[in-house]
């Protein structure tokens, strides 16, 4: 029976499939509509729908800090960008899936994962820590004993690890990730201006002009709704405002980076500090991280050219490579 790779990535932000043979076929929001149990839309269409949607449509984020929230919208979302990119009159047979995951789960949280894709209709499942998949999606030599050291910034969790001989030597996964710095952003919009803005805006207002550089100069405005009478209203929003927002949490992440280095082996813990802490995910893209790091950490430090999407790229790596997978699963 034919058999059809994919690897996917189930992210709190945004969902990515690589399919073996095709590379990356799909990057979306995770986010799905719906009403009565009726699919309405997945994946931007979705995400637009935000704060605008009717009363009786719901639209939900399944995946929360990394870990599946609701299972009955997380396969709805899934089988959705399924049915868009593996044709199973194209593809017959059994779909065959490498699921990145952040580190530390719990079996159930484990079993939460595995039961979405096989509701989804994947006949096999195999999960892989995010943190492994980043590292070989960055060209790190996974097998090496020198190790490497690697951060995942995303939507919903930072995984951070220190990887040797193809496993993890010391990692850590925390509840921490970009929307906890939109949340903060979005609150701190209210308190100064008064101004309610919804997740579009703050999550533009963070990539347009976040910032990690105090002198940063930078402006945008955005529109909202003035919190005292509920009219319209724009703001023109500073850098340094969303950086006062942002930076606790990469205050937070470089502590957890500190404390991983501080667990590992004398050998390994002296040659990371030599080769640095390799960045990525859409946390990554934040302006002046590189320097943040070596300020904060006092080692080298790297941001993945393709960061959004180096952990998808080296789960599709690896369903090319058994033998490379096969070690991960056995060290893991």
């Amino acid at each position: 029976m034919a058999v059809t790779q994919i690897a996917i990535e189930l992210g709190t932000s945004n969902t990515t499939i690589f399919l073996s043979g095709n590379g990356i076929v799909l990057s979306e929001p995770s986010v799905v509509a719906y009403s009565d149990k009726f699919l309405r839309a997945a994946g931007q269409r979705a995400k637009e729908m935000l704060g605008r949607a009717p009363e009786k449509t719901n639209v939900v984020c399944p995946i929360s800090e990394g870990v599946i929230a609701d299972a009955g919208a997380a396969a709805m979302m899934l089988s959705d960008f399924l049915a868009r990119v593996v044709d199973r009159r194209g593809f017959p047979g059994r779909v065959r899936a490498l699921l990145a995951v952040p580190c530390g789960l719990t079996e159930e949280e484990r079993r939460d994962f595995e039961g979405v894709l096989l509701q989804c209709g994947i006949g096999e499942v195999v999960l892989v820590e995010k943190a492994i998949c980043a590292a070989h999606g960055m060209g790190l030599p996974l097998m090496s004993p020198k190790g490497c050291f690697v951060a995942d910034i995303g939507g919903g969790t930072a995984d951070i690890a220190v990887i040797s001989l193809s496993g993890i030597v010391e990692g850590c996964s925390i509840c921490l990730g970009t929307q906890n710095m939109d949340r903060a952003v979005s609150r701190f919009i209210l308190e100064k201006y008064n101004l309610e803005i919804g997740p579009l805006s703050t999550e533009r207002l963070r990539e347009s002009i976040g910032s990690l550089y105090e002198n940063d100069v930078s402006t945008l405005t955005v529109n909202g709704t003035n919190n005292s009478d509920k009219s319209p209203n724009s703001v023109t929003v500073e850098s340094r405002a969303v950086s006062r927002s942002v930076a606790p949490y990469y205050r937070r992440i470089a502590e957890a980076a500190e404390s991983v280095i501080n667990r590992c082996p004398p050998e390994i813990c002296a040659q990371v500090l030599r080769s640095g802490l390799h960045v990525c995910g859409g946390g990554a893209l934040i302006t002046g991280l590189e320097d943040y790091i070596r300020s904060v950490l006092k080692l080298p430090a790297a941001v993945f050219a393709d960061a959004q999407y180096a952990v998808i790229s080296g789960a599709g790596k690896l369903l090319g490579d058994r033998k490379l997978l096969s070690d991960i699963l056995n060290q893991n």
